[in-house]
């Protein structure tokens, strides 16, 4: 295989994987598959102007042109056999749990500032797509994201290595601070070449858990998880077993969420759940596992979403789990752009009717500029408070204005089968608001809702980007102002084509709120540091707020 043809598939395969099926412009996709790979709206999630060289303030990404008939998902072969309760689920069998799930690296870090703390101290590789979750009786934060060389990925690397593409860790007990930890590629005795879509919980005992994907640059793919103790403050990070690993290819999984259930009146306390996108042949299936033993073994992989035909059109699998143990995930179905929830009273085993929570006026994303060319799709997030009330962020298209987003929040406090208008997050419309996470604060007197965001108000220019957070005391029905700055330098996304990567994260400690978000101040003209560096400065921050 000649060297530009592997480069660009590491590449892709860096990118196009971290959300899976992005495409290049918004609208409901084509609908043929050549029956042999991936649905033909898998592409290469660039817009056409990215495909050259790309000068960022001296920073220079080279995305070969390519021809499309050439591009292959992680999706050839024979599909896997079902999990069947077997060690590892829908893995096949693969026995990894207690393995080395991963391994502390040496931090080299940007320099902090008053409030915003590099978390991922990894200069020359770039971060992205961060999640959060926080443990409030041990006072711990776990940060998980995306930790990629473009262009230099190597299943051989060792692990913390230069080309390593796994993902990363980081853990804190003050959000100023962060042990990191590159997590493993090696799976079923496999050797992926990179890891990716990382998202974190904690179980009521204490428990930290990541799950993420691991692909090849075609063929094999899976859904892996790893695991660390509260007793030993997260730093020692095992196996669990793969909740699926196809290593023949077959199918892809692709856009993985964790959740685990933490009331102490759920029957199915300490259930953890993944909720995820399957594509196969033409067609995309929201599909959820689940496990009762710290992932020793996931169910069977069950569809949840009520679509019938051989060309669906779901992502962003997202799941939560009530006070009483029901079990919700919500989802962005693009082709209809609309996003639905659904939910389980049963602990993941039988499922109700697809609700309509929000539109979106986005099919699956927009180029909105300044994000290396990437398309920014709605992202959305749920939360739910201790009274059982449902709250769903999302970046919506405000059509009337031309194109320019906005992030929106939506509350059910019935069950999922009604929804309030959505409420406009920021004070603000200027600039586009997107990738928003949220979390809740249920020490304060009335649960206090928080959102971060990524925010374009501050230039004119609607190119550099901030982080904000708003915060509401009423339920969701107002918003405080002014909004908080959250980041104190502004970023320009461009320089790689993952740019921001496809959501942001945030917890709660306390009364406190951890922003965790992607950052590019190191391509700010009065920031810049190219030096040693091949991704321009992508890392992952923190905030304390």
């Amino acid at each position: 295989m000649q060297n530009h043809r592997m480069r660009f598939l590491i590449l892709f395969f860096t990118l196009s994987l971290a959300t899976g099926l992005l495409l290049a412009q918004q609208g409901t996709p084509p609908e043929q598959s050549n029956g042999n790979g991936p649905p033909q709206f898998l592409t290469v999630p660039i817009q056409d102007r990215m495909r050259s060289v790309e000068l960022d303030n001296g920073h220079v990404i080279y995305v070969p042109p390519v021809a499309r008939e050439n591009i292959r998902d992680a999706g050839e072969g024979n599909a896997p056999g079902g999990g069947g309760g077997k060690p590892g689920g829908g893995g096949g069998g693969a026995t990894d749990f207690g393995l080395t799930g991963g391994v502390p690296v040496t931090a080299s870090c940007f320099g902090n500032s008053t409030n915003n703390f590099d978390a991922t101290c990894a200069k020359d590789s770039y971060q992205g797509e961060p999640a959060l979750a926080s443990d409030a009786t041990g006072g711990k934060l776990v940060g998980a994201q995306n930790d990629i060389y473009p262009g230099a990925c190597s299943a051989s690397a060792a692990a913390g290595a230069v080309g390593d593409c796994g993902l990363s860790v980081a853990v804190s007990g003050s959000g100023t601070t962060w042990q990191r930890f590159k997590l493993s590629r090696n799976w079923g005795g496999h050797n992926f070449l990179i890891g990716f879509d990382p998202s974190a919980t904690v179980d009521s005992q204490g428990n930290y858990f990541v799950a993420y994907g691991v692909s090849d640059s075609s063929g094999p793919n899976g859904i892996v998880v790893v695991r660390s103790t509260r007793a030993d403050g997260g730093t020692a990070w095992k196996k669990a077993n793969p909740v699926v690993l196809n290593l023949s290819g077959g199918q892809f999984e692709d856009k993985y969420w964790i959740a685990a259930d933490t009331n102490s009146s759920s029957p199915y306390r300490d259930r953890l759940y993944i909720a995820w996108d399957r594509n196969k042949g033409n067609n995309q299936i929201l599909m959820v596992s689940f496990s009762g033993n710290q992932g020793q073994t996931w169910s069977s992989p069950k569809k949840i979403n009520d679509g019938t035909s051989s060309f669906e059109r779901v992502i962003y699998a997202f799941p939560a789990v009530a006070p009483d143990g029901t079990l919700y995930v919500l989802w962005h179905d693009y082709a209809r752009r609309q996003i639905f929830i659904d939910k389980s009273t049963d602990g993941g085993v039988t499922w109700g009717r697809d609700v309509a929570v929000a539109s979106t006026n986005i099919g699956f994303g927009v180029d909105i500029l300044c994000n290396g060319g990437r398309s920014m799709s709605p992202a959305p997030q749920m939360a739910i408070d201790a009274s059982g009330n449902v709250y769903v962020v999302f970046a919506k298209d405000d059509a009337a204005a031309g194109l320019n987003l906005d992030v929106f929040l939506t509350t059910s406090a019935k069950g999922g089968a009604n929804w309030s208008a959505p409420v406009r997050v920021s004070s603000t419309s200027a600039g586009h608001q997107y990738n928003p996470a949220i979390a809740i604060d249920s020490t304060s007197p009335t649960a206090r809702i928080n959102v971060s965001y990524l925010d374009r108000r501050d230039d004119n220019g609607n190119c550099r980007t901030n982080t904000y957070l708003s915060r509401s005391t009423d339920g969701g029905a107002t918003f405080s102002t002014p909004d908080t700055k959250v980041s104190d330098a502004d970023s320009n996304f461009d320089g790689n084509p993952n740019g921001p990567g496809d959501y942001s994260g945030i917890a709660t400690l306390g009364t406190t709120a951890y922003p965790y978000f992607a950052d590019h101040r190191d391509a700010n003209d009065d920031n810049d540091n190219s030096s040693g560096t091949i991704d321009g400065g992508f890392e992952v921050y923190s905030a304390i707020e």
